[in-house]
């Protein structure tokens, strides 16, 4: 299928999981610019910071994370 990807799928998913069964709510995306590079940051308050942000923004997400944290 032309334009599928895992990504659309998980954010759709994870979209409908966190709006309507634990009523996320998103305040100050207007202050978001449209185009441009951007740089999000989370508090890491749990392990679904990440997943809670690809739900709530429009665009695709690129993650960063520290080396250390990926030695087993």
């Amino acid at each position: 299928m032309k334009g599928f990807n895992f990504y659309n799928l998980a954010r759709s998913t994870l979209r409908v999981l966190f709006r309507y069964v634990w009523k996320l709510q998103i305040i100050g995306i207007e202050n978001i610019p449209a185009n441009g590079p951007l740089i999000i940051v989370a508090n890491h308050s749990s392990l679904l910071d990440g997943l809670v942000m690809v739900a709530a923004f429009n665009f695709r997400l690129t993650f960063f994370q520290q080396h250390i944290y990926l030695t087993f």
